[in-house]
């Protein structure tokens, strides 16, 4: 049995973002606490904004853990998850397996949620915080991170449609190569009287004569050559005796 790909990050964010899917939610990942690089910034993996207003604009922050000792040392200094969960109404810690996870030592104000391939799923419900106003500093780094990975739409589109143009020249070809192919398929039925496209397996007893006569054409060309090369020297001997007949015929 092939062994199982192993599940990082990137793919538990992807799994989790299916849970938070646009225009309801924002969805962002590697968001840091601020934009400055003097000092050890905080990064979360993941953050979510509600955009609906009939349903809060609600900010909810993630920590995802892929294996056991990513969690424990998550575990070992709860505190450090304050920088950015300051500004959140929930948090939550995100793996993809549950035996990852034992309940009793997730903080009472986290969530967990289980990124599974086939959906995801609340393990412990993220209890409702009381969250700060956004300051400057971290309302600069979401500006940041959405500028990395926006895509105007206009550039999305004109991507899609040079890719559709590659596709097209692409299937023209192929559909050039097929039907040429289809032209000598019945150029050969025509010729040889057999319809390789019936039912039953004589095309590949036609296929191995084929490859015997190729093969004995290539082995006559051969002994052809072979035969050429000893007439040549029989013409040649038969000169040479000639040749020395006269010399003989001479001194008689």
């Amino acid at each position: 049995m092939e062994e199982e790909r192993k599940i990082d990050e990137i793919e538990v964010a992807k799994r989790l973002s299916r849970k938070y899917p646009a225009p309801a939610w924002s969805f962002l990942t590697r968001v840091r606490r601020g934009t400055g690089f003097s000092t050890v910034i905080r990064t979360a993996d993941a953050i979510a904004m509600s955009l609906f207003p009939s349903r809060g604009f609600e900010i909810q922050g993630f920590e995802i853990k892929v294996s056991k000792n990513d969690l424990k040392k998550e575990l070992s200094q709860p505190e450090k998850a304050e920088e950015i969960q300051q500004f959140c109404h929930r948090w939550w810690i995100v793996v993809p397996d549950k035996d990852i996870i034992t309940l009793s030592e997730i903080p009472k104000n986290w969530g967990v949620i289980i990124a599974q391939k086939n959906g995801n799923k609340v393990l412990k419900d993220a209890p409702l915080l009381n969250p700060k106003m956004i300051d400057y500093p971290f309302l600069a780094a979401i500006f940041r991170n959405q500028n990395e990975n926006y895509v105007h739409k206009d550039d999305f589109w004109d991507k899609v449609k040079e890719e559709k143009v590659k596709w097209e020249e692409h299937g023209n070809y192929e559909l050039k190569e097929m039907r040429e192919r289809i032209k000598r398929l019945d150029e050969f039925e025509e010729i040889s009287g057999f319809n390789i496209r019936s039912w039953g397996d004589e095309h590949k007893d036609i296929a191995k004569v084929v490859r015997l006569v190729l093969d004995m054409k290539g082995d006559i060309g051969w002994k052809f050559n072979d035969l050429h090369r000893y007439a040549s020297n029989i013409v040649e001997a038969l000169k040479g005796i000639e040749r020395e007949v006269k010399v003989i015929s001479k001194d008689l």
